[in-house]
């Protein structure tokens, strides 16, 4: 082998594209390449991260790099009588991402006082590059999941959101979100969590097309929901959830067969995940979180429950004829709560009624029986 072969070659192989990021990274760590956060792992493996529980696989950056990314855009938002119609713009979104140190960082609220810290820059943002802090720890009170906290530090002032990548797979269904009434698994879905006006037809046709003549989105669309909540639960016994301290507009992105894509609407956002062995353990562990809703009081199955509007001479009228037909009723939804105003419709107005000013009396009928 001549020479001047071997430093031309050594010349190229200098030439080429910085190396995967792992290799920088490990050499970056003087070597160290795996953290333990209690009975959870954060290891550098085969040119990715992993945080594992017993060798489960709990997340992993896997082929999803970048798995923090940011963007700028001001979202275009619409409104009327609490329907909203919102489009997300983003541009100069981060393309790449190198990892500059991992270390040990104290916290109060963690197993052991402890956290680790992943430091880096979101590259290719545009025309800049911007650092961002990862940190995770195991929550003192709920060590059954990795939490964690993302910040990125943009001095100039213009990204205005950040993006997290977890791993999914092609035959995972996801449930949660809140109310979705239009679909079983998210998967192959882009949810967008915001609460707000249900809407008439939610994209059934011509109804919804009707609804939202005249520029309005009283029709809504599939995704729109009196109940949005940024948490999922998965078949393969996945569970992740926001913050309660975020509560920032987001969107998840259930497309990728591979992968899981958050988008949310700040530049810090904190949250958890975690993995049970099947779908059941995972509700268990979203609720230590997130509450559980108590058991139904007893009255509920005494009878119907029926909504009622157009004000109190009405509502009693139809509960009395109920009653002398024998029919049970348990309780009575009001939507005269909000008094006597005006709404405007697609083509008429829609007048509410008064609200019910005797509710005693009703009260009597219905605990009578």
């Amino acid at each position: 082998m001549s020479s001047t072969w071997l430093a031309a070659t050594c010349w190229a192989l200098l030439a080429l594209p910085a190396p995967s990021y792992s290799q920088s990274l490990l050499s970056a760590l003087n070597g160290k390449n795996s953290w333990q956060l209690g009975s959870y792992k954060l290891a550098i493996e085969s040119e990715h991260l992993r945080i594992s529980n017993d060798n489960d696989t709990i997340w992993s950056s896997g082929s999803s790099w970048p798995f923090i990314s940011a963007s700028v855009g001001d979202d275009i938002i619409s409104s009327s009588d609490g329907a909203f119609n919102i489009t997300n713009i983003d541009s100069d979104k981060c393309t790449g991402q190198n990892i500059s140190s991992i270390d040990w960082a104290p916290r109060t609220n963690a197993t052991l006082s402890s956290s680790v810290k992943i430091a880096g820059h979101l590259l290719n943002c545009g025309s800049e590059s911007v650092p961002y802090l990862l940190t995770l720890w195991l929550p003192e009170n709920l060590q059954n999941r990795v939490a964690f906290n993302i910040r990125v530090e943009d001095a100039s002032s213009k990204l205005n959101r950040v993006f997290l990548t977890l791993p999914s797979t092609q035959d995972e269904g996801i449930y949660g979100l809140g109310a979705q009434a239009s679909f079983g698994s998210l998967k192959n879905q882009t949810v967008p969590v915001f609460t707000r006006e249900q809407g008439v037809g939610r994209g059934d046709e011509p109804v919804t097309s009707l609804q939202n003549e005249g520029g309005g989105f009283h029709g809504g669309n599939r995704f729109t929901t009196y109940t949005a909540n940024p948490s999922y639960i998965t078949t393969n016994g996945g569970f992740f959830y926001l913050s309660e301290e975020s509560t920032g507009y987001s969107t998840f992105d259930f497309n990728d067969p591979n992968s899981v894509e958050i988008r949310y609407d700040s530049l810090s956002v904190e949250g958890a995940f975690g993995k049970g062995r099947d779908m059941f353990e995972a509700v268990e562990r979203l609720t230590e979180y997130t509450g559980r809703m108590p058991a139904l009081p007893k009255w509920v199955d005494n009878g119907a429950i029926l909504g009622i509007q157009g004000g109190e001479e009405k509502v009693e009228n139809i509960v009395q004829t109920g009653l002398n037909l024998s029919c049970p009723i348990a309780a009575v939804w009001l939507q005269d709560w909000e008094g006597t105003h005006t709404q405007p419709g697609p083509y008429v107005n829609i007048s509410r009624g008064k609200s019910c000013t005797k509710g005693s009396i009703l009260y009597s009928v219905l605990t009578s029986l």
